[in-house]
């Protein structure tokens, strides 16, 4: 079953240039004062964990209100600056092919299902305004575009699915 969205098609797409990368080079900073490429597919690593849970909350209340993540402190206390490249791209394909199998799995009811109270806000990674009512598709295209935007950081030369939606 071909499922609505992108998101395995990306894996796919990208693993190859993963596993390219070396861990000397997946360590460097990708400018001064930013994160190094082991610690920006870190962050999509907590950002799939915190949206997986999301993703199953979401159907089985009537809200989409979340607790948010401190973002800098995950990437810190998940030291993924100590760790081995191969080790965190595994870990990164294997979350994201269970996010794939679990949103290709949601029923259109739930997915479509308005939620007026949400703690969404932007950036959204399309024509979404904060206050909108919105859905679980929504909450999952954001994350797609969420991580094809932090994939571009890695690697300039992607081109991404979602963004260009």
């Amino acid at each position: 079953m071909e499922s609505k969205f992108p998101l395995r098609s990306i894996l796919d797409g990208i693993q190859p240039k993963l596993e390219a990368v070396s861990t000397a080079q997946a360590h460097e900073p990708i400018a001064v004062g930013k994160w190094s490429k082991i610690q920006i597919l870190g962050h999509l690593i907590d950002s799939g964990i915190n949206n997986l849970n999301r993703f199953i909350r979401a159907q089985l209340t009537e809200d989409m209100i979340f607790e948010p993540y401190a973002q800098e402190f995950w990437v810190k206390a998940q030291a993924y600056e100590k760790q081995d490249w191969d080790d965190v791209v595994a870990l990164f394909l294997a979350l994201n092919n269970q996010i794939s199998v679990l949103i290709q799995n949601i029923s259109e009811d739930k997915l479509t299902k308005t939620r007026t109270d949400h703690s969404m806000s932007p950036p959204f990674y399309f024509d979404k305004a904060a206050d909108s009512p919105v859905t679980l598709e929504v909450l999952i295209w954001d994350y797609i575009g969420h991580l094809e935007h932090h994939i571009r950081q890695v690697f300039p030369d992607y081109h991404p699915v979602v963004l260009n939606h």
